[in-house]
């Protein structure tokens, strides 16, 4: 092997070997929070826009199963002239 790849190896093994000493130190950095299921739901919907706008989904959909309901029936049209 040429002294380069040799070289590349040692720096990978090392860097390997770094990583796995410290990775533990970055993963004990971050505080551990739990929150309930009630303040998951509270963030999404401060958070989530579509969420903030359930109600007015809800409408539109309740508009729309009503309007095929009352479009249904047949139509008549009676056309004539005198």
């Amino acid at each position: 092997m040429s002294r380069l790849t040799i070289w590349l190896n040692r720096v990978v093994n090392i860097a390997v070997v770094v990583t796995f000493i410290f990775c533990p130190h970055f993963l004990l950095a971050q505080q551990r929070q739990t929150i309930s299921l009630g303040e998951a739901f509270g963030l999404a919907e401060q958070n989530y826009p579509a969420i903030k706008q359930k109600d007015l989904i809800r409408q539109t959909q309740r508009l729309s199963i009503e309007n095929l309901s009352t479009n249904f029936l047949p139509q008549f049209t009676v056309n004539g002239q005198a």
